[in-house]
């Protein structure tokens, strides 16, 4: 959350187009191989949905969003992507996508470092929310995974 709240966005133009974005992936936010219990066939759009305007409001940012995080600062820690996903998110896994895929689909990036996550960064649509929903698949089709979450029990 940022301390104090954000009042608006502001896209950071210094982040190159190159740069490295992880986005954690909730195991549930892949679609697995029917075939092979660890292979994923392909990661869902909902991994890149935003937040609700009420959880927006609530974390202190002036709209919706997404959370990602920037992989240089992730790199820094001893634990690189794991940093990430320790504790109450062990079973989910990290997938990594570029500023200039991001900026692609009409997406600004804000560096907003927290506390407990100093690689905080937030997406917001620089146009419209019905176009970041569009955007949702062709950032699902390009990013690569770098840990794959653990697959749920299967009943």
């Amino acid at each position: 959350m940022p301390d104090p709240p954000l009042e608006q966005f502001e896209d950071d133009e210094s982040l190159d187009g190159d740069e490295g974005l992880f986005r954690r992936l909730r195991p549930d936010w892949v679609v697995w191989d029917e075939n092979d219990t660890g292979k994923i066939s392909r990661v869902s759009g909902v991994a890149f949905q935003l937040q609700s305007v009420e959880a927006a409001e609530r974390l202190g940012y002036p709209g919706r969003c997404m959370s990602i995080a920037l992989e240089r600062t992730v790199m820094e820690d001893p634990r690189g992507v794991d940093a990430l996903v320790g504790g109450p998110l062990a079973t989910y896994g990290v997938a990594r996508v570029t500023a200039w895929q991001m900026r692609e689909q009409q997406f600004g990036l804000q560096i907003v470092p927290e506390l407990d996550e100093p690689w905080h960064v937030v997406a917001f649509p620089l146009d419209s929310i019905s176009r970041a929903k569009t955007a949702q698949t062709p950032l699902a089709e390009k990013c690569k995974i770098v840990r794959v979450p653990q697959r749920p029990a299967i009943l």
